[in-house]
Formats: structure tokens, sequence, C-alpha cells
């Protein structure tokens, strides 16, 4: 009468793939990010390319911020998949 439960088995790897390219990019846009903000920081400006801040020093730490998070996930990604688990 009921539905049976959801098996939970894990991400396919077309799932990974996606994970790895998304953490990538991100990884780029961290380092375009904070490239940006300090080429504005050192012209002594303000951030005028479509950025919602405005504020090349927030925007800095932005970038600091996703690129540490893309590269430590991207390395527990590599981790799983090298101790095959």
């Amino acid at each position: 009468m009921g539905k049976a439960p959801l098996e939970v088995t894990g991400m396919e790897k077309g799932n990974w793939i996606l994970l790895v390219v998304f953490l990538t990019i991100a990884s780029i846009v961290s380092l375009w990010t904070i490239d940006v903000s300090v080429s504005a920081m050192k012209a002594g400006g303000r951030l005028t390319n479509g950025f919602w801040i405005r504020n090349p020093g927030r925007a800095y730490h932005i970038g600091i911020w996703l690129g540490i998070a893309s590269w430590f996930s991207l390395a527990a990604v590599s981790i799983k998949f090298i101790l095959g688990e």
C-alpha cells in the first residue's frame, strides 16, 4: 500500500563530474574577483564592471573566501577518489 523507501546510493559519476566543473569555475571566478579588486584598490577606484559590491576591499575578501571554499572542496573530492570510497 505504501511507497517503498528511497534508497540512498550516493552520487553518480556524472554528478561528480558536474560538481568538479562547478568547483573549478568557482575557483577561477575567485581568482578573477581577487585580480579585479586588487587592481581597483591600487588605482584608488571602485568596481564598475557589474559587481553587486562596489567596494574593492569587500570583493577581495569574498574572492579569498570563495577560493578557500572551492579549493578545500576540490581537495575533499580528490581525496575521496584517491581513497576509492
